[in-house]
């Protein structure tokens, strides 16, 4: 996300952030997220 020229949920003051794929984050979610998301069988 940050090469993407996204925020990630600690680089921000409320603790929360957009995915690149449009998903509301926040700290409490964004490993979760990423892998239901973002993460293939493979690489689970």
């Amino acid at each position: 996300m940050y090469d993407a020229g996204f925020a990630l949920p600690t680089q921000s003051t409320s603790g929360q952030a957009r995915c690149f794929c449009g998903a509301a984050i926040d700290m409490a979610v964004t490993d979760r997220h990423a892998q239901d998301a973002h993460m293939d069988s493979q690489h689970a």
